[in-house]
């Protein structure tokens, strides 16, 4: 295979939101930009420069309509709330063909891809509590993975982990329980009857949370020369998350939080 720079690949996750959005268009699914994408889209009509992915989010039911039906003969869902290798419980559109490779391992699990998070229903009581537990599950889940980045301690201390979790959690079912658990909490409370909702397998804990009427509409957005879809309260969400979402960080913040090279079949 053949290592891309940050262009091709961008050019890739690029062609495959693309994709999802016409079979979006095609089929009556509802999606939007989320997370940086989204800050990217409105701040910078397009990547936000120092970043290298793209996040989308779609309201629980879409979001398993899309996961059921969704075909293409160059991409393929990965759900990773059904794979024991990695802590995160959302979902990836993979491009076949390409290899994303870790720095801290050289592990393969997808390839170039978008990730693909669910908005859940949120309970109308114990908010905080509720979303306090997730929290907790999505540590505890972190805690038994045996595999996960720890670039900056240094390959050692990665190695260490990795030997001491799989003595502990030789048993996969273990953290197959623990994801299931979980996914059933999220699905605990029906989309269309809560007033709050959010994404809250992300990593925003209670600043996901959103009034369920920010999802009820949807826009469209310039990113990068095309024209993709958002919420129509896409201020609140964004103010949730980041504040004064307009403000650059400061420059030393302006960089990628991801540790990974991109290859494609020659």
């Amino acid at each position: 295979m053949k290592k891309i720079e940050t262009a091709a690949m961008r050019a890739i996750q690029l062609e495959i939101l693309d994709d999802v959005h016409a079979f979006c268009d095609q089929n009556g699914l509802n999606y939007s930009l989320s997370g940086g994408t989204l800050l990217g889209a409105i701040r910078h009509r397009g990547y936000i420069p120092w970043d290298d992915d793209i996040d989308i989010m779609m309201p629980r039911p879409d979001y398993d309509r899309f996961l059921a039906t969704y075909t293409s003969s160059r991409n393929r869902v990965i759900d990773l709330s059904q794979s024991e290798l990695c802590e995160e419980m959302f979902a990836k559109v993979s491009r076949n063909g390409t290899a994303m490779i870790d720095h801290s391992f050289g592990r393969n699990l997808y390839g170039v891809n978008i990730d693909l998070f669910p908005i859940e229903g949120i309970p109308q009581e114990g908010v905080e509590s509720y979303v306090n537990e997730i929290v907790q599950r999505k540590t505890r889940i972190t805690q038994v993975i045996p595999y996960y980045k720890i670039v900056k301690r240094g390959r050692w201390m990665w190695w260490l982990k990795c030997l001491l979790k799989r003595c502990r959690y030789w048993n996969f079912d273990a953290i197959m329980k623990l994801k299931a658990a979980l996914n059933e909490r999220v699905h605990s409370s029906d989309f269309q009857r809560s007033k709050q909702v959010g994404a809250v397998l992300g990593s925003y804990g209670m600043k996901e949370l959103m009034p369920r009427t920010a999802c009820e509409e949807y826009v469209e957005l310039p990113f990068e020369n095309r024209t993709f879809r958002a919420i129509g309260g896409y201020e609140i969400y964004l103010r949730n998350l980041y504040g004064d979402y307009m403000q650059l960080p400061p420059v030393e913040k302006r960089v990628s939080h991801h540790f990974y090279d991109a290859y494609i079949e020659e």
